[in-house]
């Protein structure tokens, strides 16, 4: 994690801010959304550091490199070979292994590119590790990082869809034209 007085005054040298609505649970999935730069990645984990919150998130493998590997997994990076089913698996697991403090990020578009859907793996992780998920954002108009409401997975997923819909609606990507659909297929419901 980054220092707390580190992470505050890059934010405040860029005109960003970190906002916390609530507590959050030490034990949960976060969602990133919406995803559409890598400098949203940037500005995630200085909001995180700025509001002192520790988190463990998603990033493709390819980002595992000599230098900035070791980098990220200072700052929480947790590596993923996406497309090979294994991801969602292991951190099921993970949560079943570790019962103390495990707050999860992933950015449930799954790219930086517009998609119709999102990838529902957030949603068989909390499920299947019985932990609750957080709505985690970025706001470019705002120039702010944040938390909002904790959802309960167990909810049926037209509801989890219509209460996450409308929190990231006036959310605006550093790309608006390139900010996902908050969708996926009916076959996940209550897995």
């Amino acid at each position: 994690m980054v220092n707390r007085q580190f992470a505050q005054r890059l934010l405040d040298a860029a005109g960003w801010r970190a906002r916390q609505d609530a507590p959050i649970p030490d034990r949960c999935v976060v969602l990133g959304e919406p995803h559409t730069s890598n400098w949203d990645g940037w500005y995630s984990v200085l909001g995180m550091g700025a509001l002192g919150i520790d988190l463990r998130w998603m990033i493709k493998a390819e980002y595992n490199k000599a230098l900035v590997g070791p980098m990220l997994q200072s700052l929480g990076a947790v590596f993923i070979e996406r497309g090979k089913g294994g991801a969602v698996q292991a951190s099921i697991d993970r949560f079943a292994a570790d019962p103390g403090p495990l707050r999860l990020a992933l950015a449930p578009s799954g790219t930086r590119k517009r998609t119709d859907h999102w990838r529902t793996g957030f949603l068989r992780i909390a499920r299947e590790a019985h932990v609750p998920i957080v709505l985690a954002y970025i706001d470019y108009a705002r120039r702010e990082v944040g938390f909002g409401p904790t959802l309960d997975p167990a909810l049926p997923d037209a509801e989890l869809q219509q209460q996450m819909a409308r929190f990231y609606a006036d959310k605006v990507a550093c790309k608006p034209d390139q900010k996902s659909t908050v969708d996926w297929p009916a076959a996940h419901e209550g897995n």
